[in-house]
Parts: structure tokens; C-alpha cells; sequence
């Protein structure tokens, strides 16, 4: 308002010095008149000069003004910005009246010589230079604490930028550590599959065994039934036979003890790995942690385990070698031999009923094994789900682009 309203009387004032000045100059002698004439040009000069600082110091403040209400929209804690934009317009008008003043000095001391006006309007082109650079310094001030503002801005978006990618890259090794771990946990119960399918095709091949030793028994039944003369030389051989029947036996109990003792074993791992599922509050890196070494532990057990029941396989086999031996000079023996032959059979019948049951035992448990890797799946995937809602949460709140993995979901784990 100010810049627009003292433009009109520098116009004003000018033009009514032009027209003191012409007047003057027709009532004056040639000489006095160039004199005049003269003094007119440099006053004309000097108004336009003085009227164009005032244009640019007004013109300034304008700016400044437009600078102030931008540093204002930019941080409302800065009024010191305001109150040299007001009196930067105040030492405008100051200017402007002053420079009024001074042109109506110069038209009245126009007769007397014009000495006192081009003296005022050297002081009003000073005082004016030094508001344009009073102005110019406030522009500067201005400009560096926008500049200021906008490091700081640019600063604070790349913290948040390199804090986002830290927390991104952590998800995404943890993400890449779990998969890794279930893979191998799949790996091992394969394994632990194929081992348990190899045992029950032994096994299969063994009881064939054990009925093409029945038919030889019956072989030999009929051919005892050609040699009871003999009987009296066989006794001996009897009481040897009765005493490889009672290593046998222990052989059996030896091999049930054992099986007891891996089923209380099982019984214990099971209790335990509920005690540990009951009890979720660590993270998810011990978690994993310590699946792998409940696995390798199992995995450790089941080796110990088949490696003893290859044992007890070899001992079968070597029993089952002698009773080959045996009943070849069976054909020799009387037909009161057949009772402990058929004892015999019939123990290694029971004896392959317990190993069957020891396989259904280990299928029951490889079964449990693997439901207990899909719990920790389904645990995994529920903290990942949470993780990845909070880093949403988080970059809603801090305007940061979201990454494509937060928004997949980890659905790839």
C-alpha cells in the first residue's frame, strides 16, 4: 500500500518543477536563462535518479515482503523476519516524504541558485543507497536461512531414506535365515523318510526270509520223519541247540530294552518340545535356533537308533546263518527235534511283530516331527505378517515410500 501510494506525488512534484522551471526561464535573461536551463537538467536528472531509487526501494520491499510471508509458510518461529519487512516499509515512506520535502525545497530555492538542491538530493541518492543496501543485506539474510532450512529438510528426509533401508535389509536377512533353516529341517525329515522306508524293506525281505525257512522246515519235518533211529546221537546236538535258543532270548530282551528305553526317550522329547511350545516368548532368531538343534538332536537319535537296529539285523542274520548250518544236519536228527524248530519259528515270528511295531512307532514320529515344522511356519509367518505391518505403520508416519517386500508381505517366506 505504502509503494503505491507515494508514487503519484514524486510524478506530481516532478511536473510541477518542470513548470516553475519553464516559467522561471522566460523571465530571465539569455544568460541567467542558460544558467536556469542548465540547473533544470541536473534537477530533472536528479528527480529521475531519486524517483528511480525510490521505484527500486519500494520495489525491494515489495520483494522482501514476498520473501517474508515464503520464509513465514516455510517456519513460523522466525518474527524477527517481520518486523525488518516493517521497518524496511516505514524507512521507504521515511524516504518517500523526505524526498518529497526535498523537491519542494529545490523548487523553492530555484531563484536563490541551485547549490542546496542538488546538495539534498546527493544526501536523499546516499540515504537511499544505503536503504538499497540495508535491503539488499536483508534479501541475503533471507536467502541463507531458506537455504538453511532446506539442508536441513533435505537432511532429515535422507535420515529417514537410509534408516528405512537399514531396517529393510535386517527383515530381509532374517527372512533369508529362516527359509534357509526350514529348507534344511525339510531336507533332514526327507531323509529321515527314505532311511525309515530302506528299514522296511529289510525288514520285508527278512520276513521272506523267514517263510523260505519255514518251507525248509517243513522239508526237514518230512525227511526227520525217515531218520528217529538216529535220535540217540542227536541228543547232544539238542542240548547245544537249547543253549544257542537261550542266547537268542537274550538277544530278544536285550533288543526290547532297548526299544523301551528309546520309546521313554521319545516320551521325554515329546514332553519337552511342549514345555517349549507352551512357553513362546523369545524371538524368532533363538527360536529357529533352537528347532535346528531339537532337529539335529532327533536326527543324532535316529542314527543311533537304526545304527542299532542294523546291529540287531546282523545278529538276526548270523542267527539266521547258523540256523541254516543247523538245520542241514537237521536231516540227521530225529523227529523229537521238531518242537524247539518250531519254538524257534515261531519266536522269530514275535521277534518280526516288535520290529514292525518299531516301525510304526518311528513313522509316528517322523509324522510328529514334520507337524511340528509346519507350527513353526505358521509361527514365522504370523511375526513376519506383525513385522511387516509395522513397517507400514512406519512409513505412513514418516511419508517414506514403502519397499515392495513390506508390501508382498514376506509371503515368500
Amino acid at each position: 500500500m505504502t509503494s503505491h501510494s507515494s508514487r503519484p506525488p514524486t510524478h506530481i512534484n516532478t511536473d510541477l518543477d518542470n513548470v516553475s522551471v519553464t516559467s522561471s526561464v522566460k523571465s530571465l535573461t539569455p544568460k541567467s536563462k542558460s544558467r536556469k536551463l542548465k540547473s533544470t537538467s541536473t534537477t530533472n536528472k536528479a528527480t529521475r535518479s531519486s524517483s528511480m531509487f525510490s521505484e527500486r526501494s519500494v520495489g525491494g520491499a515489495s520483494d522482501t515482503k514476498h520473501h517474508g510471508t515464503a520464509s513465514r509458510s516455510v517456519s513460523h518461529s522466525k518474527p524477527p523476519l517481520g518486523s525488518h519487512l516493517h521497518s524496511v516499509h516505514a524507512k521507504d515512506e521515511e524516504s518517500v516524504k523526505v524526498k518529497g520535502e526535498g523537491d519542494a525545497k529545490s523548487t523553492k530555492s530555484k531563484d536563490g541558485g541551485g547549490g542546496g538542491s542538488s546538495s539534498d538530493l546527493k544526501k536523499s541518492i546516499n540515504q537511499l543507497q544505503k536503504e538499497a543496501d540495508q535491503q539488499l543485506e536483508l534479501e541475503m539474510e533471507t536467502q541463507m536461512t531458506l537455504e538453511h532450512f532446506l539442508g536441513q529438510m533435505i537432511s532429515l528426509k535422507n535420515a529417514f531414506a537410509m534408516l528405512s533401508d537399514v531396517v529393510m535389509h535386517e527383515v530381509d536377512a532374517a527372512r533369508s535365515e529362516a527359509r534357509r533353516r526350514i529348507d534344511v529341517s525339510d531336507n533332514r525329515v526327507v531323509q529321515n523318510q527314505q532311511t525309515v522306508d530302506k528299514v522296511i524293506h529289510e525288514f520285508g525281505s527278512l520276513s521272506s526270509r523267514v517263510d523260505k525257512i519255514e518251507e525248509k522246515q517243513d522239508a526237514i519235518i518230512a525227511e526227520l520223519a525217515a531218520l528217529r533211529t538216529q535220535g540217540d546221537q542227536t541228543a547232544t546236538w539238542l542240548t547245544t541247540v537249547s543253549e544257542q535258543v537261550s542266547v537268542v532270548k537274550e538277544q530278544v530282551g536285550e533288543t526290547r530294552q532297548a526299544q523301551v528305553k528309546f520309546d521313554a526317550d521319545t516320551v521325554k522329547e515329546v514332553n519337552e518340545l511342549k514345555r517349549h511350545w507352551d512357553n513362546q516368548s523369545q524371538t524368532i532368531v533363538n527360536r529357529i535356533n533352537e528347532c535346528s538343534a531339537e532337529v539335529s538332536k532327533q536326527r543324532a537319535e535316529l542314527t543311533v537308533t537304526g545304527e542299532q537296529r542294523m546291529d540287531d539285523l546282523e545278529l538276526l542274520e548270523k542267527a539266521l546263518s547258523t540256523l541254516q548250518a543247523q538245520q542241514v544236519r537237521l536231516r540227521s536228527s530225529v523227529d523229537e527235534a521238531t518242537i524247539p524248530l518250531q519254538t524257534e519259528s515261531k519266536s522269530l515270528r514275535s521277534k518280526t511283530d516288535q520290529l514292525d511295531a518299531a516301525i510304526s512307532s518311528i513313522k509316528m514320529d517322523a509324522v510328529e516331527t514334520r507337524h511340528q515344522m509346519e507350527g513353526i511356519d505358521r509361527d514365522q509367518r504370523l511375526r513376519f505378517d506383525n513385522v511387516s505391518r509395522v513397517m507400514k505403520v512406519f512409513s505412513e508416519a514418516m511419508q517414506v515410500a514403502t519397499p515392495p517386500s513390506v508390501n508382498n508381505g514376506f509371503k515368500d517366506v
